[in-house]
């Protein structure tokens, strides 16, 4: 049994619960599985398969020895992929996380984000918890080589509506846990005043002393559904993918105790012209105007797998398009530079679009995406036309 979590006051603590019962670290045997082409639309990309089969991936995450971890959305299972050599991959089962009956979830509850804490020791995962009224919970597993012990709870009664409850993840440079939620959301005594938030959470579940407000989780505002989260390991910017109603998807830097627009911009398209014009507003470094992809997860990426023009670009991919996509940033990491005349590129697609949900990168350079039920390395881009 893990310690208590903590308990959070003035008003009606949040329910935090101990380690739940122990989970075992192998349930399933180990699948061998074969790499595979895919057919792209982009002359002179190409990607190869590492696994298939899998029920709606939400997730990837890395470890240092280039183990990928990714979670299934209504089964609740966190699965990893050992690398055992030619580009191949043994797969296992590592814990399935405790959700209400699958029959009575949402079309947007159930396990979201899996990511590792940055000395490997920990394995967090954000998910539903109750579907009535509808609760969500950030729980962890001690994590070592690939295996996991208990699941004990670090944060409990995050409440949502609306079916938009964020669910992405992010350490920091601190050693802080960083959560985006989604507009209709609240914990007990502190809901925010504008749109969703990102919650910044010691890796315990405390609320940071040097927060925004000392009393607050929330570390900034105005979101409206933002799925995809990152910090740049060398500007140490945050940034987020935010999914826009039926226009307006965002990429956002985020900036500490600030207001970032939502629900005040972001509902039609020219809007991001008045948050750049509201001094009280972080407006987005771009948004997608008329067009609806609905932004997922997102990656800084820092490598040169792909050629030195790639480094320190984000990547995120997109659920209502199936494609993925590319953002150069300017050194300092403040504002987003044009790929040839466009705000960002299209970096993969298809000949039958695909959603991209999960998004991660190895110690080794590569990109791995995830669509539904598959999961692919990314072996090279092609002609970028940005040189």
């Amino acid at each position: 049994m893990g310690a208590p979590a903590p308990t959070i006051t003035p008003t009606l603590p949040l329910t935090l619960k101990p380690s739940l019962a122990p989970t075992p670290t192998l349930v399933s045997p180990p699948q061998s599985i074969p790499i595979e082409p895919v057919v792209l639309r982009q002359t002179g990309a190409s990607v190869l398969a590492i696994a298939s089969r899998i029920d709606f991936v939400t997730s990837l995450d890395s470890d240092s020895d280039g183990r990928i971890i990714y979670t299934e959305f209504q089964t609740g299972r966190l699965n990893i992929l050992e690398p055992i050599g030619d580009g191949n991959f043994k797969e296992r089962l590592l814990a399935i996380i405790p959700l209400p009956d699958r029959y009575t979830l949402g079309q947007n509850q159930g396990l979201w984000h899996a990511l590792l804490d940055p000395t490997e020791q920990f394995l967090y995962a954000y998910a539903i918890d109750q579907t009535d009224p509808p609760i969500s919970k950030v729980v962890r597993m001690p994590y070592r080589d690939g295996s996991v012990g208990d699941i004990e709870v670090v944060l409990s009664g995050i409440s949502g509506e609306n079916d938009h409850y964020g669910g992405a993840m992010a350490f920091g440079p601190g050693g802080n846990l960083y959560l985006t939620t989604g507009d209709m959301w609240g914990l007990p005594g502190e809901m925010p005043k504008f749109g969703g938030a990102i919650l910044r959470v010691s890796p315990d579940g405390q609320i940071p002393s040097d927060n925004p407000t000392a009393t607050s989780y929330i570390y900034a505002q105005g979101f409206r559904n933002p799925y995809g989260m990152d910090f740049d390991t060398v500007t140490w910017e945050l940034y987020v993918a935010d999914a826009g109603p039926a226009c307006c998807g965002s990429l956002r830097r985020v900036v500490a105790g600030k207001y970032h627009g939502w629900p005040d911009y972001g509902l039609l398209p020219g809007d991001i012209i008045k948050a750049e014009q509201d001094p009280d507003v972080v407006a987005p470094l771009f948004d997608t105007g008329a067009e609806h992809p609905t932004p997922t997860q997102l990656i800084s990426y820092r490598g040169d797998r792909y050629g030195k023009q790639f480094n320190g670009n984000l990547f995120f991919g997109t659920f209502g398009k199936g494609d993925l996509r590319r953002v150069k940033l300017s050194d300092d990491g403040l504002s987003a530079i044009p790929i040839g005349e466009q705000q960002h590129q299209i970096a993969l697609s298809f000949e039958v679009p695909r959603a991209i949900i999960g998004l991660t990168s190895t110690p080794d350079g590569y990109i791995y995406y995830a669509t539904l039920w598959r999961i692919f390395r990314i072996e090279s881009f092609g002609s970028t036309g940005d040189g």
